[in-house]
């Protein structure tokens, strides 16, 4: 049975949608493009907030055409501001061991990033590192057992 996977990705001047389909011996065919230029994004905002939504109709809907199908779900790139994040923890020292994104239904995402450091007591420059990032609402240790819904904006 084959497989279809969508994404697009926000680049700096363009939107990108491919769909794809898993072909045999673990092949994978894209059978859909759309590329649409944009003004694109930084400071943690788009840069013209009127066009975006036009970019990304026409790249999906480019996408489309060429598939001759319908995109059903789609994964989405994540802008800059998770490239700044997961930069910010690099440079205070630590290294991603895994990483997970949750987008909850106001466009926030949660970010989760098990890190390895080499010394306890630098979780906490890590954290205030991080927390400097603009886009950060709040960079903290979660412990085993605490759950999402424990998270709060930071004032």
């Amino acid at each position: 049975m084959k497989t279809v996977a969508a994404a697009i990705e926000f680049g700096t001047s363009k939107i990108i949608t491919l769909i794809a389909e898993s072909g045999s011996f673990t092949r994978c065919e894209i059978v859909g493009s759309g590329t649409v230029p944009y003004a694109g994004y930084s400071n943690g905002e788009w840069n013209d907030q009127q066009g975006l939504l036009p970019a990304i109709e026409a790249a999906v809907q480019a996408a489309e055409v060429e598939a001759k199908r319908r995109i059903q779900s789609i994964y989405v790139g994540v802008p800059s501001e998770y490239i700044h994040v997961t930069t910010a923890i690099g440079e205070a020292g630590a290294n991603i061991l895994a990483a997970t994104t949750q987008v909850n239904g106001n466009g926030v995402a949660r970010l989760r990033f098990t890190v390895a450091i080499s010394d306890a007591s630098l979780l906490g420059s890590l954290l205030a590192y991080v927390n400097r990032v603009p886009s950060v609402y709040n960079a903290r240790r979660i412990m085993p057992g605490e759950g999402a819904n424990q998270m709060r904006r930071r004032n």
